[in-house]
């Protein structure tokens, strides 16, 4: 399979699962390259598919004028992040302007003209979204769940693009260099994805539903939660799973556990996991056996503590 997208102005894409020579972005972890050169220059699309959700890493470097167009997709939502650059999208009826630091979203994949001037270098972060994903999410925004109701496939949520906060661009970065074992990274990628929808939802409705003090119910519910993380935190827990445990949906439960805990669930459990095998390998025990008990890979462990400590839990051992 390959990206569903083809040259207007130049003859056609030849695809090739390698990064462009001197490529200067980051290889997407888990994702798959596609990447095709020519006179126009050069298109890299690194993606990342799961079920529910498809990240898109796009990046293209012009030497002339060039269009791409793509076949639209009615269904699920699509979030799209200009992180480097401007570009122009042309549909059937609209001329639309993005630059640097904006952000959109439109019902499916609208079927677009996409224009690049030459000489330009051009970095966008994707996301498709299945209904299922945002469902629940949709119950907290009434006006955006009526405004998907009323406009049809390929349109925008809103009428004007908007712009991207530093938080925005910093959750971009985290899934860009996320060094997370392959096994972490759909439940991680997952959690990331539905925080850049949850947080495009609260900027273009200008409410924030999880900004509510939680209850003392709610409360009792994340402490529960967190029993179960620590009682056994060689076992992972995905945060659907400790949602629907709790009987929260999803997105107000990780906002309530981040406001009791000052960390998400999925950060609390990393650090958990952490501070235990440091204690088992101050106390002697081997990489091996540290790693088995608190879920950690031997290789993975050896990575977090010298990026705690700058050295690794052997080096420190000889300088005792």
């Amino acid at each position: 399979m390959t990206p569903n997208v083809q040259s207007i102005t130049h003859a056609p894409l030849v695809w090739k699962g390698e990064l462009p020579r001197d490529f200067p972005g980051v290889r997407l972890p888990g994702g798959k390259v596609y990447s095709a050169t020519g006179s126009f220059g050069s298109v890299c699309i690194q993606l990342y598919r799961v079920a529910d959700f498809i990240f898109g890493y796009v990046m293209l470097n012009t030497k002339e004028h060039f269009i791409l167009k793509n076949t639209p997709y009615n269904k699920g939502l699509y979030l799209q992040i200009i992180i480097d650059g401007d570009l122009v999208l042309e549909t059937d009826d609209t001329r639309r302007k993005l630059t640097e630091g904006q952000w959109q979203a439109t019902k499916g994949i609208p079927g677009t003209r996409v224009i690049f001037e030459k000489e330009k270098f051009i970095t966008l972060f994707t996301i498709w979204y299945r209904p299922d994903f945002y469902t629940d999410m949709l119950t907290y925004f009434p006006k955006i769940s009526r405004s998907l109701l009323e406009i049809r496939a390929g349109k925008m949520l809103t009428e004007i693009a908007q712009y991207t906060e530093y938080a925005t661009r910093e959750l971009v970065e985290k899934i860009l260099r996320c060094r997370y074992p392959k096994a972490w990274l759909p439940p991680y990628f997952r959690s990331r994805a539905g925080d850049l929808l949850f947080k495009y939802m609260v900027e273009v409705s200008l409410y924030n539903p999880v900004a509510a003090p939680y209850s003392e119910e709610e409360k009792d519910k994340v402490y529960y939660a967190e029993r179960l993380i620590t009682r056994n935190i060689s076992a992972h827990y995905l945060i659907p799973q400790l949602a629907k445990i709790t009987g929260m949906n999803e997105y107000r439960f990780k906002m309530v556990f981040k406001m009791v805990f000052g960390k998400g669930p999925y950060e609390y459990l990393r650090e958990k996991r952490l501070e235990k095998a440091i204690e088992l390998l101050d106390h002697g025990e081997s990489v091996k056996y540290a790693a088995i008990e608190t879920g950690w890979r031997p290789e993975d462990l050896i990575n977090v503590y010298k990026a705690r400590f700058g050295t690794t839990p052997g080096n420190k051992r000889k300088r005792k």
